[in-house]
This record gives C-alpha cells, structure tokens and sequence, in this order.
C-alpha cells in the first residue's frame, strides 16, 4: 500500500495504531484509514481492520481509557477531497466497534491538521478550517456528546494553522502558528 500517516497510543499492556493507506482496488487515490493492535514486541495481536468510510482520510490520532481505543480522523466526502469533517470511533481490544463511526459536526468546510487529547473523561480537539484560515475548538465527552461546540480559537488576521492542543492545570492549552506579511508567530491560549 501507500502508507502516509500514521498514530499509536498505549492503553498501558498493547498499542493501538491507526495509518492511512491505499490497498484496496475501491480506495482509488483515497487514503483509507486501517487500525491494529501490537503486543509490547511489535506483534500483531489483531488483524488490520478498515475503518473508514469511502473518502480521503488523513490526520489520524489514537487514544485510550484503558479498555478501549478512540480513533479521531478527518474524512473528506467520497467526491469532495475538500470537504473535511472530522470523525471518531472507538474499538475495544478485539477490534470490536463499541462506537460506530460519527461525525463530530465539525464545520465540514475543510477541516485539516487536527490535534486531539484526553481529559479526564472528556477528548478536547482543535483543527484548522480552510478557506476561513482559522482554528477552531470543540469538546466531547467519552460518548462522543458534544460539550463544547466549534468555538473559534484564532480571533487574529492572517493565516492560523497547525494549532496542537495539550490538557493541564484543568485546562486545554492551544498552540497554533499565525502568518502574517510572510512572517510567521506562535500564539496560545486556553479553554
């Protein structure tokens, strides 16, 4: 296949890893996104399992609650390369599907480079919505309810992009870079 990116994430005894690929003859140039868990020596313990749907996948991220694995991914629509929402599942350890995949109702527009962490029992997520050049935020809980829904992170002109997303002090902190007049700056804020 055509492996392009790639996350892995402990749940403290295996490793659930996430990529996307094209493999399959209906995937054309899409990426697809697989999932698979790996013992603390690199086997496999689980067989590759699809998880997406019939668009481009990129950006994905692995979590875990120590039972169960949350896969966040951004998926344009099967025709669209540009419309981007991004989704979650989650997948108990015998790649079982105990959330069947759902969209965040995320704007749709182009969501891309999105950054997601745990929180106690919630998932803060951030991401760079295009043409808007803007970085967005929502929170859900572990159901994937939505707590928090796309608030605007950037308030500043320019291009805002690449935002990364860290939890502590009982706070999201938002790191994201901004370009303006061919310059370039770091700001954050909290949530």
């Amino acid at each position: 296949g055509h492996d392009a990116v790639v996350s892995i994430y402990t749940n403290g005894q295996n490793f659930g890893v996430a990529w996307t690929d094209v493999r399959d003859s209906g995937d054309l140039n899409n990426r697809a996104l697989y999932f698979s868990i790996l013992d603390p020596n690199g086997n496999k313990v689980l067989d590759d399992i699809k998880i997406s749907g019939a668009g481009r996948t990129n950006s994905p991220q692995v979590l875990s609650d120590g039972l169960n694995y949350s896969v966040f991914w951004t998926e344009s629509t099967a025709d669209n390369v540009n419309a981007n929402s991004i989704y979650i599942t989650k997948l108990d350890s015998t790649g079982s599907k105990v959330l069947t995949n759902q969209s965040l109702g995320t704007k749709g527009d182009n969501e891309i480079r999105s950054s997601v962490v745990k929180a106690d029992n919630n998932y803060g997520i951030a991401w760079t919505s295009y043409p808007e050049q803007k970085i967005y935020f929502k929170t859900i809980n572990s159901s994937a309810n939505i707590m928090i829904d796309n608030e605007v992170v950037s308030a500043i002109s320019g291009t805002n992009d690449d935002a990364y997303l860290v939890w502590g002090a009982n706070k999201y902190g938002v790191l994201w870079r901004n370009v303006q007049n061919n310059q370039s700056q770091l700001y954050f804020g909290t949530k």
